[in-house]
This record gives C-alpha cells, structure tokens and sequence, in this order.
C-alpha cells in the first residue's frame, strides 16, 4: 500500500517535470492531512468506548480513515473516522489510526487504558454487636434490635464489615445503652446505604452468678466455687456455658469427670432444658504462672439461645510468695517480713577471717556513727566506708562482691546489721553454710557499740550470743588482732 503510494507520487513528479520543460506549469502540489483531534484514552470494561477521529486536508481532498494497530473488536468508520469499541478486558491497548487523501497519509499513535467500573454495591457483609454477628443478619436488613442485659451501662461496640472491599463503613456509636448506633456505607461509585442497631436493656434479670475466690497462688492448687442462683419467677429452661481462656493451667469440675481444656467453652445442661436452680459447680485449678484469666459464665435459654446473665470471672494468680531458704535474687532468703521485702544471704562467706576496719589511727567504729537497728545495714557499712584514710575491712569484703546468676548481676550487697545478722542466726539451717562449731562460729555485724570507739558487735553461730568485741585492740598502738566470719546481705 505504502510502495503504491510512493510510486504515484513519484511518477506525479516525473509527469509534473515534463511538462515544465515544455513550457507548462501545474499548481499547485498536493499536501498531506492533519488530524486534529485529541484521542480519549481511558476506558471502561464492558462500557461502549467511541473516538470521533477529526482531520483537515489543505487540498480539501475527500479524507478516508482506517486502522492500522487496534486491539480486537475495534472497528472505524471508513468515511466519518468514528471509532467504536466495547473492551471486554481491563489493562492497556495500543491503537495507530491512518487519514489519507488518497496520495497522502498521516497517522496518530495512542493507547487506551480499560479499567473495571465502579462497584455500586454499599451492602455489608457482617455486622456484629460486641464480636458476635448479630442475630436475624442479613446484607439486605438495614434495621436490627438489640436488647442488653439488665445493668448494662456501657454502649457495645457494633463492627461492620462491607461486602466490596472498596467500599467504606462509618460507625457512628449509639449515645447510651437505649440509642441507636449507624453505620453508614459508602459504595465505591458514592451509592449509599445506612444500617442502623437500636437497643434495649431487658427489664430484669431472671438469673444470678455468684462467685467465691480465693487467693491463688502459682502451682498450688484452688478451689473456685459458683453458684447459678434462679429467682423465683425464673421460669425459664437455660443451659450454662463456662468459657475456659487460653493459658498454662489444669483445671476440672465436679460437673465433668475429665479434666477441662484452655480454650474450650463447656455446656451446663441438655438441650431438652435443664434449669439452674441454685446450681453450685466447684473448681479446681492448678496455675502454673502468674498472670489474670479472664473466664467467663453465661446463663442461655434452652429456647432460642438467648442470654439471661453472663459474668466475667477475673482470675488473678499470684507469685508463691517467698520463703527463707528459697534461692532468690543471687542468694539464699534470709528473712522476710510478710510484705514482700526482706533479706537476702550470700550462699556462702565472704571471709574467714577479717579485721572489721582498717587504716591507720582514723577509722574507729564511733566516727562511722552506726545503727544496730534493722534495714541500717547499707547506711553502717557505707558510714564505715567513708571515713578518712579507710581502706579495707569487713563492709568492704561485702561490699565489693558481686554475683551473676543467668543474665543478672547483683552487686549491692552489704554488711548485715547487729539486729539483720541475728536473723540470719535464726534461719542459719535454712541459709546454710555458716560456720558454726565452738571454736569457730563469729560474725561481724556493721554495727558499733554506742559511745565506744573500739566496739563492735559481733554474732555467735554456736550458741546464739550475742558479743561486744574490741577489733582494734589499743587505739594509740594501732592493733588491728580480732579477725571474724563475714558474711554479706542485700535487701528485697
């Protein structure tokens, strides 16, 4: 088509020199189209798409339109340039249409992208009140009610979920418990529709749950104890369903011959009606960590399952609380005062024998200015510490040790007081590593005796004496010759 074109032309040149040489002259030569028209070059699937192609010839030659790239099904009208075609596809299409005069041609390059049209749908797919998709639903039923329990004080929270992942809900939350909550949809082409859930709160409540708990403490075993109370007009056939959380614990009942599952939900009853009369249901669980469960009882009609009563039941399980003995916090408990504090005893000595302060004619026990009181402890040792010219003794042995047991690292140990080291005597068994023969068995507290300058007391692990003991001989000769046991604390 092409070449025919250029051949014509070309003979048209060499015809039009021939008879310029012999004299004629022919005007003028014949000049291309030019489309003027702007394509459109979006779509819709499915949807009728036209393009009127629009062209000028300066000749004024009569013009013909034709395709020379189209996607399939596109057609032209030969003599008007309209272009028509229904994609049935989305994604991009390349298009190349021709006007020519007859001599000439000229051509326009363009591509059309085809997308789906708008969704319309503003229908939900899921509507729930308070996680449970609410009764009677349907994406049809724009209008539900709800009735709440008596006593209920809170709004529920209602989660709509549309149909056309494009579409967009807005929840507007009822005032109180007797309002209206409303969500509105939004299509993705702007249609509208609005679901709305009017609720109740029910006049009285047939049913009563009481629960009786304990303290609960972990690994040691508890009795939980429920009673399902029916007033007296009640009247009602109802099943029970207990809800067990997910957790580590083992727990049964009485109304169960196997032990329950975590994570399962349990039925009270038979379906031909069983009513809770006064029904007591006895727990036993065994909690293997410290943390709150939160179980659940709800009282239902046999009846078209509706719920009578529900109660949450917060489980808090508590740490076992600790005993002299237990290894804890880098040590073996030494005391405890039944508020959770205490002490604490390093495992073993921290020497066999050391001179209570040393450092020249300075450090003396009256100018550490310390207490025999118990919780006194760190402050004598840091008094002891901090006199002039200290430098060594038993605060420091204690003070300067340091344990790690896993990945922490307790280095705030301390020389136990008069009063903190007899308690350590007491549960000495317990502790364990003291040393206690006859000739053998004195420690050093961190505490002086009032008004004296070369006391301090000590403590017999032997027989339980206490002893006022002079560590540093004649103050004027400096001789430092008592030498006892030490053995570190730290508070918790």
């Amino acid at each position: 088509m092409r070449i025919k074109k250029i051949l014509t032309v070309i003979s048209f040149i060499l015809v039009a020199s021939l008879l310029m040489g012999a004299g004629c002259w022919i005007f003028p030569i014949n000049k291309a189209p030019e489309i003027t028209s702007i394509p459109n070059q979006t779509a819709t699937l499915d949807v009728l798409f036209t393009y009127d192609v629009e062209a000028t010839d300066p000749d004024d030659d009569i013009l013909t339109y034709s395709l020379i790239d189209e996607p399939t099904g596109m057609l032209i009208d030969g003599a008007s340039g309209l272009i028509t075609w229904t994609p049935n596809s989305a994604g991009s299409f390349g298009v190349t249409v021709e006007v020519s005069d007859g001599l000439f041609s000229v051509t326009q390059d363009f591509t059309i992208v085809v997308s789906a049209a708008p969704s319309n749908d503003a229908t939900l797919s899921d509507l729930t009140v308070d996680g449970e998709t609410i009764a009677g639903f349907g994406p049809g039923t724009l209008t539900y009610s709800y009735e709440l329990l008596y006593g209920t004080t809170k709004v529920p929270t209602v989660t709509a979920t549309p149909t056309d992942p494009n579409a967009e809900a807005v929840v507007t939350p009822a005032v109180d418990v007797t309002g209206t909550t409303t969500v509105l949809v939004t299509a993705d082409d702007g249609t509208k529709l609005t679901y709305k859930v009017t609720f109740s709160v029910a006049a009285k409540v047939p049913m009563d749950i009481i629960v009786v708990m304990p303290t609960i403490t972990v690994g040691e075993a508890a009795e939980i104890e429920i009673i399902i109370v029916a007033n007296d007009d009640a009247g009602t056939m109802v099943n029970g369903y207990f809800t067990l959380p997910l957790g580590d614990y083992e727990i049964s009942c009485d109304e169960w011959s196997d032990a329950l599952l975590p994570g399962t939900s349990y039925k009270v009853g038979t379906d031909d009606g069983y009513l809770l009369t006064n029904t007591t249901l006895n727990f036993e669980a065994t909690f293997n960590s410290a943390e709150t469960y939160l179980m659940t009882l709800a009282v239902r009609t046999v009846v078209g399952d509706k719920v009578l009563c529900s109660k949450d039941i917060e489980v808090v399980v508590e740490e076992a609380p600790l005993k002299v003995g237990d290894s804890y916090g880098g040590g073996i408990v030494a005391y405890t005062d039944g508020t959770g504090h205490g002490l604490i005893a390093a495992t073993e000595d921290q020497s066999d024998g050391i001179a209570w302060i040393t450092g020249g004619d300075t450090p003396t026990t009256l100018n550490g200015n310390t207490s025999t009181d118990y919780g006194t402890g760190q402050a004598n040792t840091n008094a002891m510490m901090n006199q002039i010219d200290y430098d060594g003794g038993a605060a420091k042995v204690c003070n300067e040790y340091s344990i790690t047991v896993g990945s922490v690292t307790y280095d705030d140990w301390f020389l136990p007081s008069r009063d903190e080291l007899f308690k350590l005597y007491r549960n000495k068994v317990a502790i364990g590593g003291f040393a206690d023969s006859e000739l053998c068995s004195y420690y050093w507290s961190s505490s002086e005796v009032e008004g004296d300058a070369f006391s301090a007391w000590i403590q017999d692990f032997y027989d339980g004496g206490l002893v006022i003991n002079y560590p540093c001989g004649s103050l004027k000769s400096s001789e430092w010759v008592n030498t006892f046991q030490v053995r570190a604390v730290r508070a918790f």
